[in-house]
């Protein structure tokens, strides 16, 4: 008889213990990880670590693209919602209120270099950092680089400079032969190796300014995260 209790105990008790562990999945399944969230002081650290967009020149270096991508990584996985909350605060903090200069409303030269002088002041910093998250969108999402030029929409105001003049027609650095634009300008993957296809140009803040916000949410909603694991600059 004890024997038979203590068989029927231990039955229960395997049977307890199988529903407990049962819960626990169940709870572990029901309640996956929080995603983490992109304040304000993580933004302004990985901008930190980002190497600039480089002024004229298609030069960056392979620490700079491990810093970039690393940075980009991050960026996967956090909360949208919380990238667009900090975006909207970027783009608010501006030293210069993201304001715009229309040139061509602008006649007299003077006008326009001392609206420059203006609107730069103090700017550079911003300048910069808008240079680095259009570096940084391009990361993160997997751009397609053989797009109709239909599909192009700018968020930015950097001039796309001329790479050569074929027939008399002029092909910007984002073209390419077959008449297709690239998306993911001004960077090109082939294939897990980025390199830049352009420096940094001018006129970024003046005729127009990056509107980091309204890009992040039109790529979000139109193309998959950039798989960054094999990527090696």
């Amino acid at each position: 008889m004890k024997r038979k209790i203590q068989a029927t105990f231990g039955l229960s008790l395997a049977a307890l213990t199988l529903v407990v562990l049962s819960c626990s999945s169940y709870r572990h399944l029901a309640s996956p990880p929080q995603q983490a969230l992109l304040t304000d002081k993580q933004l302004n650290k990985l901008l930190a670590e980002i190497a600039p967009w480089p002024d004229g020149s298609t030069s960056y270096s392979n620490a700079s693209w491990k810093h970039l991508i690393s940075a980009a990584k991050y960026v996967q996985e956090c909360d949208p919602a919380s990238i667009e909350k900090t975006l909207f605060d970027y783009q608010n903090a501006s030293v210069f209120d993201r304001g715009v200069i229309r040139l061509d409303k602008t006649n007299d030269d003077d006008q326009v270099l001392t609206a420059l002088r203006l609107k730069f002041a103090g700017s550079e910093k911003k300048i910069e950092d808008d240079g680095k998250l259009l570096l940084l969108m391009r990361t993160v999402f997997d751009l397609p680089e053989r797009a109709p030029v239909g599909q192009k929409v700018n968020f930015f105001g950097w001039t796309i400079p001329a790479k050569n003049v074929s027939n008399g027609k002029v092909i910007y650095s984002d073209e390419n032969r077959d008449g297709t634009i690239n998306i993911a300008w001004p960077i090109v993957w082939n294939g897990g190796k980025p390199k830049l296809l352009s420096g940094e140009t001018s006129l970024q803040g003046v005729v127009d300014v990056y509107n980091v916000l309204g890009e992040y949410k039109y790529f979000r909603a139109r193309y998959t995260m950039r798989n960054l694991k094999g990527v090696k600059p």
